[in-house]
């Protein structure tokens, strides 16, 4: 095993000040990039948990975690989504900051996740409150190829399907962050909204559906609901679902409350 060294070594001082790439970001050069065991490049401290990197084009996205994030030993801390350029794997350069005043960090998908979607030859990476990103190589500038869409509303009800992780249904999760035991285990079809309630415009809160969805549940995008039962009350697993084929699987968070698998052939109807 070869001694790790600083000969590559890219320090990592870069700031929010510095200039922007003037050139647009390509696809990084199919070479080596030091040799077995050199140390190549650093980047990011500052901007807290990476839990959530992942590429649109050769622009490499950085949705940080939150509660886990942590200050500790760091001169500065700037919690915030970011996008670099990956042109040069040597020197990875931050073309810009995607938070703002009313665009705060997101942490798309159960904070460790997101995906691309796709529809008439583009593709569309979800950063939830940084928006619909999308790469144009036409751009002058990696600045100017990395494109916020706000449109993910207006894409319609089906698409919101693809950032569930038991897609193309919803799923309830029972995560520590925030638990929340009451209402119901439903299996839900989110590409039906249901009408809102006389109290919020987004929420079923003072309808029917409520006491069944649970406080945490009450959205109007998380839609119809195929089925539901008193999961906790049967298996009493907390965590997340996954599908196995026809078994749906609900494996614990960090509560350790075990491992439930259930046969739900049929679910769509009833």
């Amino acid at each position: 095993m070869k001694k790790i060294t600083k000969r590559s070594f890219v320090s990592l001082f870069f700031c929010a000040l510095a200039p922007l790439p003037l050139l647009g970001a390509d696809y990084p050069e199919n070479r080596d990039y030091g040799n077995q065991g050199d140390f190549v490049v650093k980047r990011g401290v500052e901007f807290g948990r990476t839990a959530d990197l992942f590429p649109i084009g050769p622009v490499l996205i950085n949705l940080p975690e939150g509660p886990g994030s942590s200050a500790t030993n760091l001169p500065e801390v700037r919690y915030e989504d970011t996008a670099w350029d990956l042109s040069d794997l040597t020197n990875p350069t931050m073309i810009r900051s995607l938070t703002c005043d009313t665009c705060f960090p997101g942490q798309p998908i159960h904070a460790h996740a997101t995906v691309v979607r796709f529809y008439d030859g583009e593709a569309f990476l979800y950063g939830r409150n940084a928006g619909d990103l999308v790469f144009d190589p036409n751009g002058a500038t990696s600045n100017e190829q990395l494109i916020a869409r706000d449109d993910f509303w207006s894409w319609g009800y089906e698409p919101i399907t693809y950032l569930h992780l038991t897609a193309p249904y919803y799923a309830r999760t029972y995560w520590d962050y925030g638990f929340d035991p009451s209402g119901q285990f439903a299996i839900r079809d989110s590409s039906q909204f249901l009408p809102s309630g006389p109290v919020e415009s987004w929420s079923v809160r003072g309808t029917d559906w409520e006491p069944i969805f649970g406080e945490t549940e009450l959205g109007i995008w998380l839609g119809e609901p195929y089925v539901y039962w008193d999961h906790l009350q049967v298996a009493g697993v907390t965590g997340f679902s996954s599908w196995l084929g026809n078994h749906l699987v609900v494996a614990s968070d960090q509560q350790s409350t075990g491992v439930a698998i259930y046969d739900v052939e049929g679910f769509q109807h009833g």
